[in-house]
């Protein structure tokens, strides 16, 4: 979840950036172990909003990422806009109903 207190060192994106389709960028979970490694607090976002935040911790985690990992999906980022007592017609994939 998401630190107010303490901001990110890093956000990186993750579609092209830490992975392509299914694959990972060459050398990106590398240089990304060793930011963690060093401490520094990496966030990865993404606009793709049909996935939960979960899943792609998951991925993340199976590409080599160690487990703990952030990310902040835009469907997070619309829900800290949206009022608890609004009533929403949500049309979309499971991450953005969730």
């Amino acid at each position: 979840m998401w630190d107010h207190e303490r901001g990110p060192d890093w956000v990186v994106d993750l579609d092209g950036v830490v992975w392509l389709g299914q694959q990972p960028v060459p050398g990106s979970v590398d240089a990304l172990t060793a930011r963690l490694a060093l401490g520094e607090r990496v966030v990865f976002c993404t606009n793709n909003s049909s996935e939960r935040g979960r899943d792609k911790v998951a991925a993340l985690v199976a590409h080599g990422l160690p487990e703990g990992v952030e990310v902040v999906t835009s469907a997070a980022a619309v829900r800290r806009l949206v009022d608890p007592a609004w009533r929403v017609l949500c049309l979309g994939g499971p991450g953005l109903f969730e």
